[in-house]
Formats: structure tokens, C-alpha cells, sequence
């Protein structure tokens, strides 16, 4: 039986950790422990630690690795819902959730009481509250581990507790693992662009052209056409799988057809290519000559 490899990543708040000292990495610990027992499979767990470049090393990971199962398990608390960052993370990957037309790519634990997120599922959603993320969170089933303060794994209670959530994330790797070959196989991806082929000539007066259109573009835009451009894969991508990539401050919070809108005129341009694969995905293609114009100009990072 042909082994799988799975990436996890953990998002949680920093307070936490250091409050129950370093709580959150003991469990990841024990929970890497578990699967190595219980499954052939092996998990990768991306855990930000030192907060260094975090948000662009995780979305390289996933740009690199469209072909292994990719998910994000959420310690859930106070901290967790107050925190920019952890809404951050959690809107991307909620964007990769569309991007292929799934919900199972977000693993909730909950982890420590929150008054607020108990009144909103409590009261049948008529609480309006102005993060989203409890909205979206009223439709999964999340994992329950308040009480586990502090964590042992020499605890009877703790180790049953770690072994049933490991069950949990093997079973959802399962899952997620066909969502993501199926993708994978059926979407159409151009061929990357070569090296080669950055050298290859191009007509100056089109490569004036491009770069006078990259500089009158907003910042916003600049930052979606880069996005593009220096992805490693290169090639196709699908525009929800886009918006979770670019990396622009609070840039969850703008709607999806907003983007669709930036992203069409970049089209309308002809900095990008638009093609449709299927009902409600709409996918967006590099061209080579902008591509080299672009890398000629030191405009994207090789």
C-alpha cells in the first residue's frame, strides 16, 4: 500500500501558547506521535512559531504542494477570534475551500471557552456578529477540547483524547486527499514558463507596452498581476485559489466580486487570460510575453 504525505497547518493564537505554557505545541507534538501509530500516511505539520514570513511560507507550501492533501486545523478561543492574523488565515483558506468547491478544509477545534461564540450557536444565528468567521463556523463540527489545561500525555484522559482527534484528522486527510487529486487531474494547468523562454526575443515596442501598463496599475493590482506571475507552478490557477494567495494587508475582507472585477481588467488589459473549466470557476492563465517583459524588467522576482 502506497503511502500518502498530508500538510496540516495549525493556526492559533500566540497568547494561548505562552499562557498555558506552550500547550498548543505540546499537543501537535503528541498529535504527530498518534498518527505515526495509527496511520502508513505521513503528516506534515506547519506550525509558525517564530511568526517569521508565516503567511507567505504556508501559501508557498500550498502553491508547491496542489497535488497532496492541504488543511488547516484552528485552535479556536478568545484570543483566536480576536486576532487579525488568525482571521487571516482562516479567510484563505476558506478561499481555497471554493476554489474547489469543498468545505472540509478547515478543522476546528475548540479550545478554549469563548462567552460570545456560545451565544451565537445558541441562539440559532440571530446574534449579528461582525467576524465572519462565526457565521461560517455554525456550519462545521468542530472538536471539543476545552479542559485540556494543562495537557499531559501521561493523563489517561489526555492520550484518549489526543488518539480520537488523530482518528479524526486521518480520516479527513482521506478525504481531503481525493478532493485534491481529483482537482489535480481534471483542471487543466498551461505549461510553465522556462527559463528558456525568458530569454527568447520579444518585440520591444510590446515590451514597452506591458511595463507602461504594469506602472499605471494600482497597488493592489500590481500585487494581484505579481501573485500571478511568480507563482512556482505557473500556469492555470483558479481565481478563488488567486485571492488566497495574494498577500495584501485586511485583503480577506474584500469581496469576491470586487476581485473578479480587479482581476478582469487586468484580463481586459491582456496582462492575464481568463478561461472558464466549469460551473462557477473561472480560472486565470499567465502569458508568456508578459511574463518575460515582466522578468526582463525586474518588475517580478525570478
Amino acid at each position: 500500500m502506497t503511502s500518502k504525505t498530508h500538510n496540516i497547518f495549525v493556526s492559533y493564537a500566540h497568547n494561548d501558547n505562552k499562557w498555558d505554557d506552550e500547550n498548543v505545541h505540546k499537543l501537535i507534538d503528541s498529535l504527530r506521535n498518534a498518527l505515526k501509530v495509527i496511520s502508513r500516511n505521513k503528516f506534515l505539520f506547519f506550525i509558525d512559531v517564530e511568526q517569521t514570513e508565516w503567511g507567505e511560507i504556508w501559501r508557498k507550501v500550498i502553491e508547491k504542494n496542489l497535488n497532496e492533501a492541504t488543511f488547516m486545523v484552528a485552535f479556536m478561543s478568545p484570543s483566536y477570534f480576536g486576532s487579525s492574523e488568525c482571521y487571516k488565515e482562516w479567510m484563505q483558506f476558506r478561499s481555497l475551500e471554493k476554489s474547489y468547491n469543498v468545505s472540509n478544509l478547515i478543522l476546528p477545534i475548540y479550545y478554549r471557552k469563548d462567552v460570545e461564540f456560545d451565544q451565537y450557536i445558541s441562539s440559532e444565528h440571530d446574534v449579528v456578529d461582525s467576524n465572519p468567521m462565526l457565521g461560517d463556523l455554525a456550519q462545521r463540527q468542530f472538536y471539543d477540547m476545552r479542559g485540556m489545561h494543562p495537557f499531559s500525555v501521561e493523563n489517561p484522559k489526555s492520550k484518549s483524547t489526543i488518539e480520537e482527534l488523530a482518528g479524526r484528522i486521518e480520516r479527513r486527510s482521506s478525504q481531503v486527499s481525493l478532493v485534491f487529486e481529483d482537482s489535480f487531474t481534471s483542471v487543466a494547468r498551461s505549461k510553465p514558463i522556462s527559463p528558456e523562454d525568458l530569454k527568447g526575443k520579444l518585440d520591444p515596442k510590446v515590451e514597452v507596452s506591458i511595463v507602461s501598463k504594469f506602472h499605471s496599475l494600482t497597488n493592489t493590482q500590481k500585487i494581484i498581476l505579481k501573485t500571478a506571475y511568480e507563482r512556482p507552478l505557473g500556469g492555470e490557477i483558479t481565481i478563488d485559489s488567486l485571492k488566497g494567495m495574494v498577500l495584501i494587508e485586511d485583503f480577506s475582507d474584500m469581496s469576491d466580486d470586487e476581485f473578479f472585477y480587479r482581476v478582469k481588467d487586468l484580463a481586459h488589459q491582456e496582462l492575464l487570460e481568463l478561461t472558464s473549466t466549469g460551473v462557477k470557476r473561472t480560472s486565470v492563465c499567465i502569458i508568456k510575453d508578459v511574463q518575460i517583459a515582466m522578468h526582463r524588467n525586474k518588475l517580478i522576482k525570478s
